[in-house]
C-alpha cells in the first residue's frame, strides 16, 4: 500500500483505537474476534434486544485496542435487528458505542460474490479497511482460486488471507494492520448508472442533509434503502413534514422507472454486475478433469 495508508495506520496505531470486525454470518469472524481478545472480552446484548453484543481487547505495538464483533449481516439496508444494529454502529448512532476507527472486513473466500456485496456497501461509508479473507481451504476444496493482490488492486484496499482457527491467526491480522496498513475506500466504486446516482443525489440534497443527523458518508447508504423500499416500513418518512419525503421518494422511484430501472432491485443489480466484473480477474475456478 502506498505510504499515506501505511501513515495513517501508524497514527491509528499509537493511540488506543477501536477495531470492529464486520462481515456475512459464518464467516469466522468471531473466530477471529476470539483470537485477537483472547480472555480481554465481555459478552452482553444490546439495549432492549436479545442481539449478543461482543466486546474485548487487544493489544498491537503495545497499545491497548477496542475490539467489537458486530452481528453477522448480509446487507445495511436494516431490515433485520442484527443488520440495523451493524448500520447504526458504523455511521456512529450509538451513545454507548464508540464509532470505529477501522474495520477488518471478513470476507468468506469460498463464497466470495455474495460476501461482497455487503463489502461494496461497507465500503461506500468511508472507513479505514483491512480486507480478511478466511475459508481458504474450503475454497481450495472447491477449485476456486482467489488473487489477493488483483482483488487489493480493483478495491483499493489492502487483503490478507487468514485460516481463522490457526494458532497465529491474531499475529497474522497484526502484522498485517502495520505492515500493509489500512485503506480509506473511495465511495461508490461499484459505479452506480447515472440516474440511480442523480436520485440517490437527490434525497440526500432535498431531504437527508437537511431532516436527519444522519452523517454524509451514510446518506448515500440511506437514500438507496428507501428508494428500493419507498420509506414505506418507516413512519418518519411517511408522515413527517406532511408526507414531503414519502412524495420525494416516490417521485424518484417514477424518475428511475421512466429511464428504464426498477427503483426496488436496481442497486442490488448495479452492485452485483460490478462484483462480477471484479471477480474475473480476480477470482477463478479450476475444472476438474474427473469425470461424473
Amino acid at each position: 500500500m502506498s505510504k499515506t495508508n501505511l501513515a495513517i495506520q501508524k497514527d491509528l496505531l499509537r493511540q488506543p483505537s477501536t477495531i470492529t470486525l464486520v462481515g456475512n454470518p459464518n464467516t469466522g469472524k468471531s473466530t477471529i474476534f476470539n483470537a485477537l481478545t483472547g480472555l480481554r472480552q465481555k459478552i452482553a446484548n444490546y439495549p432492549g434486544i436479545t442481539v449478543e453484543r461482543k466486546m474485548g481487547s487487544t493489544i498491537i505495538n503495545g497499545v491497548l485496542h477496542k475490539v467489537i464483533d458486530l452481528p453477522g449481516a448480509y446487507s445495511l439496508n436494516h431490515k433485520k435487528a442484527d443488520e440495523r444494529i451493524t448500520y447504526e454502529t458504523l455511521i456512529g448512532s450509538y451513545d454507548y458505542e464508540e464509532k470505529p476507527d477501522l474495520l477488518l472486513l471478513v470476507l468468506d473466500a469460498s463464497n466470495l460474490e455474495r460476501n461482497l456485496f455487503l463489502a461494496s456497501q461497507v465500503m461506500d461509508l468511508q472507513i479505514p479497511i483491512l480486507m480478511v479473507l478466511t475459508m481458504s481451504d474450503i475454497a481450495d476444496e472447491r477449485g476456486i482460486i482467489i488473487k489477493p493482490e488483483q482483488l487489493s488492486s480493483a478495491w483499493r484496499v489492502p487483503v490478507i488471507s487468514v485460516n481463522a482457527r490457526s494458532k497465529n491467526c491474531d499475529t497474522q491480522i497484526k502484522e498485517a494492520l502495520i505492515e500493509k496498513g489500512v485503506a480509506v475506500p473511495k465511495p461508490f466504486q461499484w459505479n452506480p448508472t447515472t440516474p440511480l446516482r442523480k436520485a440517490v443525489e437527490r434525497l440526500d440534497k432535498e431531504w437527508l442533509s437537511k431532516h436527519t443527523q444522519l452523517p454524509k458518508r451514510a446518506r448515500p447508504i440511506e437514500a438507496l434503502r428507501l428508494i428500493a423500499e419507498g420509506g414505506l416500513e418507516d413512519s418518519f418518512y411517511q408522515y413527517s413534514e406532511g408526507g414531503k419525503a414519502k412524495k420525494l421518494i416516490e417521485s424518484l422511484q417514477n424518475f428511475l422507472e421512466a429511464a428504464g430501472e426498477n427503483p426496488t432491485a436496481a442497486e442490488v443489480v448495479q452492485r452485483y454486475r460490478f462484483i462480477s466484473d471484479i471477480s474475473e480477474g480476480s477470482v477463478s475456478k479450476e475444472h476438474s478433469n474427473e469425470l461424473t
